[in-house]
């Protein structure tokens, strides 16, 4: 249960990292063709207008998350008011539920409750560094570019890499004691998402998750340093 909760948070974060390099790309590609850019460039730094692209649009990504997490928490919060439960003492007869098999006992409850927290720290860390990786790669990308067409080739490969990550997440599920996924938990770009997953399962502990926030770290330092700086 907890890997499948991981998983479905995670889904929202890749299509906010889509619609961040999206809008990147675009914005990049279309200041090329105005001479609104000259003006720009003469009066700041490149390297001041490059960084304010990237946090502007990371700004605009997490007020996003911040805004679809509190109309998901009102949404559920209208409708166990306008249900009350009306539904939930007919659900066991309606499904014909045998609960006579399920031994449950509090140790499991207490241990599923008191990861939530941790789980839920880990997917916040890993989303934001991971935003920042991708709009500082399809920042780079797209100042190589000359339009927007261009652009989109090179988008197709951030693509496959995120949504590569989300479907291997999911087969993490079916196998959580792979050497192979565990490995590719610590793999930049695909990290994001497969080790906040592992971590739920149970698959990996906190050192796993310290290996995969520190080289997406080193990453963002050498992105940093040797195609920005």
């Amino acid at each position: 249960m907890l890997g499948v909760t991981a998983s479905i948070f995670m889904l929202p974060s890749l299509m906010l990292i889509i619609y961040l390099v999206q809008m990147i790309g675009t914005s990049i590609n279309q200041e090329k063709t105005s001479h609104s850019m000259e003006i720009i460039l003469s009066n700041v730094s490149a390297n001041t207008h490059f960084w304010s692209q990237i946090i502007s649009s990371n700004l605009f990504i997490i007020i996003q998350s911040i805004l679809m997490g509190v109309y998901g928490f009102i949404s559920l919060l209208i409708r166990f008011i306008f249900n009350s439960g009306s539904r939930i003492s007919t659900l066991s007869s309606t499904m014909n539920i045998n609960t006579g098999n399920i031994n449950v006992d509090a140790s499991m409850i207490n241990e599923f409750i008191s990861r939530i927290p941790s789980i839920i720290l880990v997917i916040i860390i890993m989303t934001f560094l991971s935003f920042l990786i991708y709009s500082i790669l399809a920042a780079i990308l797209s100042s190589m570019t000359t339009s927007i067409e261009d652009f989109n080739n090179i988008e197709a490969p951030i693509m496959l890499l995120v949504f590569g990550g989300f479907y291997i997440s999911l087969l993490a599920g079916l196998y959580p004691d792979s050497i192979f996924i565990k490995i590719l938990s610590l793999i930049p770009f695909l990290s994001f998402v497969i080790s906040p997953t592992l971590f739920a399962l149970g698959s990996i502990n906190i050192y796993y998750v310290f290996g995969s926030i520190f080289t997406l770290l080193i990453t963002l330092f050498i992105l940093i340093i040797f195609f920005i700086i």
